[in-house]
């Protein structure tokens, strides 16, 4: 069934024999919706309220057609040496490598403490995760696709990783059972914001750690530290990565340069996705989103 192609006057159009994968990655969509409207309001719902309302509706089905279009792919992981991944480690986010180092630095004090990753797709990042800080790891996806590659994923390499189906604004994990919370390329998806943010606060331990790395709008004032601080979170900050977003460019570009002779679905959406982000790829900025809980004791 086609699904719903956002247009940018406001109104959702059709794409008649589109799968939704080749409509449109995931994460491209992103920069669409933090586009800012002509003649809307100065408020957070100015942001291109069909893209919103679309990728709101986005389903689990949409996302297991998209998983199971990447793992199917002969050039899937293709994006790995263009983000700086280390060997063998595959992503559908644009976190780069330098990236993974800056999350793992930040959870260096959780080593043998308990995270909880929310999108976490084919898991990938979660094991690296588990593996580089000494931490146990609950990787949350509503994709039935992605979470079965995330066990696979978790089980060849032997460290202390579960993966579990869930929404990640009602993860059923029990209250204060994570020392933090991580979310790569994730968080800024699902609607409401605040429901994920007050689902974060209801997870952690007091004095718990939230690190989310997305894309802020370089000419408005970043919509995640505000939902952070309204679920009572402190030492909110947001931290810019311009190194990150100069290896993410070059990932959209070589993408743009690998050659498609087979015909590959997945890989021509992925070019696709690369052209759209490439357009608009200066009116975002790359950041790291950091907060704590407040400790229990205070």
């Amino acid at each position: 069934m086609p699904v719903g192609v956002p247009d940018l006057g406001g109104e959702v159009g059709t794409a008649p024999g589109m799968t939704p994968y080749v409509v449109a990655g995931a994460f491209g969509l992103l920069d669409r919706m933090l586009m800012p409207m002509s003649g809307r309001g100065a408020g957070p719902d100015a942001r291109v309220p069909a893209i919103i309302r679309w990728m709101a509706e986005l389903s689990a089905s949409y996302f297991d057609d998209w998983y199971s279009a990447s793992l199917a792919s002969p050039h899937d992981g293709r994006s790995s040496r263009f983000l700086q991944l280390p060997e063998g480690v595959c992503s559908n986010s644009s976190l780069p490598g330098p990236g993974l180092d800056d999350v793992v630095r930040e959870l260096e004090s959780i080593s043998g403490g308990h995270v909880v990753d929310l999108g976490c797709g084919r898991g990938h990042l979660s094991v690296e995760i588990a593996r580089r800080v000494g931490c146990r790891v609950t990787g949350i996806d509503f994709s039935r696709i992605a979470i079965e590659a995330a066990r696979r994923r978790g089980a060849s390499a032997a460290v202390d990783a579960a993966f579990q189906v869930a929404d990640m604004r009602s993860t059923g994990l029990p209250d204060h059972c994570a020392d933090a919370v991580v979310s790569i390329d994730a968080m800024y998806f699902p609607r409401p914001l605040s429901a994920v943010t007050a689902e974060c606060g209801r997870l952690l331990r007091g004095g718990g750690r939230l690190i989310a790395t997305g894309w802020e709008p370089v000419d408005r004032e970043p919509r995640l530290p505000a939902a952070l601080q309204a679920a009572g979170f402190i030492n909110v900050r947001v931290h810019d990565r311009p190194a990150w977003s100069a290896i993410e460019r070059e990932r959209w570009i070589g993408l743009l340069e690998v050659s498609n002779s087979t015909g590959d679905p997945s890989l021509a959406a992925d070019q696709t996705e690369a052209t759209s982000v490439l357009a608009e790829f200066d009116q975002r900025r790359r950041v790291m989103v950091t907060a704590v809980t407040v400790p229990r004791s205070l």
